[in-house]
């Protein structure tokens, strides 16, 4: 396996979009996921250092993006995100409680085009897929 996803969610940002206690489980988790990255580190396996949105998966909106950009951690970083135009019968049966156009929505909006720039965010899926080549030499 070249490359795995690490769900390294910072607490402040799983307390904020799904509260305390899945905070607090997030937190708990960290001792094991620390673990985790050594071994997938030693084992030459490519991982994201921080994920933000799967404690409280589907409801990434402006606000959340923005709180994300704000305090954007050095690394690789993803967002987890399922954005959509709509929630059709087939994803709703799956994914009741998403927000697809609410993400989908703050994906396109200028404040989050403009956070985005003030960051300067580097790379994307190209950038990692080299990163993981690079890793299985």
């Amino acid at each position: 396996m070249p490359a795995m996803r690490v769900p390294d969610e910072p607490f402040w940002f799983a307390a904020r979009s799904a509260g305390v206690l899945p905070g607090l489980i997030q937190a708990a988790l960290s001792p094991w996921i620390a673990m985790m990255k050594h071994r997938l580190r030693r084992a030459h396996v490519f991982h994201n250092d921080r994920i933000f949105g799967m404690a409280g998966s589907g409801s990434i909106d402006e606000a959340a993006l923005l709180a994300i950009l704000a305090r954007l951690p050095r690394g690789v970083t993803e967002i987890y995100l399922h954005p959509a135009t709509q929630s059709g019968a087939t994803i709703s049966a799956s994914m009741s409680r998403y927000r697809h156009t609410a993400e989908l929505d703050a994906l396109s909006s200028p404040r989050v085009r403009s956070a985005l720039n003030a960051v300067a965010i580097r790379g994307g899926y190209a950038e990692v897929r080299r990163a993981v080549g690079r890793s299985l030499a």
